[in-house]
C-alpha cells in the first residue's frame, strides 16, 4: 500500500514534467526530479511508473549511422596517394 501511495505521488509530479516536455525519457525526468525538485528516487522506479503509464519515449528506429561509400579514404591525402601510385 505505501508504495503505491508513493507512485502515485510520483506520477502526479511526473505528468506535468511529460506534458512539458513530452520527448524527455524517464532519465531526463528522474534527473529533473533529483536536481530541480529535490526529491530522492531512484532511476529504476521512475523508469517502471513511466513504463506502467505508457510514458516512456519511443525508440525511433529510422535514426542510423550512414555509411554509403566505405571505399572511400581516410582522409584526402590518402587519396593522392593512391592515385599518384606511392606506396606508404
Amino acid at each position: 500500500m505505501k508504495r503505491r501511495r508513493e507512485d502515485t505521488r510520483f506520477l502526479e509530479l511526473i505528468s506535468p514534467i511529460k506534458a512539458e516536455h513530452p520527448a524527455w525519457g524517464y532519465r531526463m525526468v528522474w534527473a529533473y526530479l533529483k536536481y530541480h525538485l529535490g526529491h530522492q528516487v531512484n532511476k529504476k522506479r521512475i523508469y517502471r511508473i513511466m513504463k506502467e503509464h505508457n510514458l516512456l519515449v519511443k525508440p525511433n528506429l529510422k535514426l542510423k549511422a550512414r555509411r554509403d561509400n566505405q571505399n572511400n579514404p581516410l582522409n584526402p591525402g590518402q587519396a593522392a596517394l593512391i592515385n599518384s601510385g606511392v606506396s606508404t
